[in-house]
């Protein structure tokens, strides 16, 4: 059995996860992740992301690509379901702690949205927004003056007048095209067959801070210009609608919904958001303009 601390949740797991660096043996704990000794579930077979079923008791997970699904139950298990034998830990491991652990801490009823962090001494910052829209990347871009949180699940806690971001795994997933603008070790590189955008995965700096208090928040788009302004409530509803980790089909779950709409309310009276829109031909050479905006105080 492997062990590891990860979102500020002690995960036991049956299957090396080579992502996460190892802990003692916890007390308690918080997720248990096993593997299915049975291979190639014929009820599972052919099965894709349109065949997800997504509640707050039992879960279903399907990536046809990666032959494997995902079971999780009551927020407390993850049932990895191998449909061919021939797949290994580290691709297996890169699925896991997207969606099916996302999910799974959903289940717990935490806040789990679909972005990307960063953090400095004063705090963190988040990007969010839909995929593609430069998350991974821009997060990347400021790490000679920033620590890396997380990519893809940021997992949030509501403390009294604040709300905070628990450490995620210590790595970013970036397009070739891109490469040329970071200074990333490419010996522990880990390129991801399962990719929809074709991103290899690179080893980040360990960020030895587990909690950190959430500063900002801002929505990406691409357009024609540059620009940071503050968003409209019904946009920054569909935003954050469309990044949250809920029940699927959306509204099969009356108390994931009211959940959800719970956290919005408490999010946005802690939270200052901003629209960032850019101009995907220039990428990352208005920065200057982004890291004045994070570091301005409101």
């Amino acid at each position: 059995m492997h062990f590891y601390n990860l979102y500020g949740v002690n995960l036991s797991s049956e299957i090396d996860i080579p992502l996460l660096e190892k802990i003692n043996t916890p007390k308690t704990a918080d997720i248990e992740i096993s593997l299915s000794s049975s291979f190639e579930n014929k009820s599972f077979m052919h099965k894709d992301r349109k065949d997800n079923v997504i509640s707050l008791n039992r879960s279903l997970i399907f990536s046809r690509k990666n032959k494997l699904a995902f079971e999780i139950i009551n927020g407390k298990k993850i049932i990895i379901h191998k449909l061919c034998k021939d797949l290994d830990n580290i691709e297996i491991s890169v699925i896991l702690l997207n969606a099916p652990l996302g999910y799974c801490l959903y289940q717990q009823k935490k806040l789990v949205l679909h972005s990307c962090g960063i953090s400095n001494s004063d705090g963190a910052y988040l990007f969010m927004g839909e995929s593609g829209t430069g998350k991974s990347s821009l997060a990347a871009s400021f790490l000679e003056d920033f620590s890396f949180i997380t990519e893809d699940v940021a997992v949030l806690e509501f403390k009294k007048n604040s709300v905070n971001i628990f450490q995620g795994p210590p790595y970013v997933k970036l397009e070739e095209s891109i490469l040329d603008n970071f200074k990333f070790s490419k010996s522990t590189s880990i390129k991801i067959l399962s990719d929809r955008l074709k991103r290899t995965a690179f080893k980040t700096k360990n960020n030895f801070k587990k909690v950190h208090k959430i500063k900002k928040i801002y929505v990406l788009e691409w357009g024609d210009g540059f620009s940071i302004s503050n968003i409209e409530n019904k946009k920054l509803l569909a935003t954050y609608l469309l990044n949250t980790f809920t029940a699927y089909p959306y509204e099969s779950c009356k108390e994931s919904s009211k959940i959800l709409l719970t956290h919005f309310s408490d999010l946005v009276k802690e939270i200052d958001f901003f629209l960032l829109t850019r101009d995907k031909r220039r990428r990352f050479k208005d920065n200057s303009l982004i890291l004045k905006h994070l570091l301005k105080d409101h």
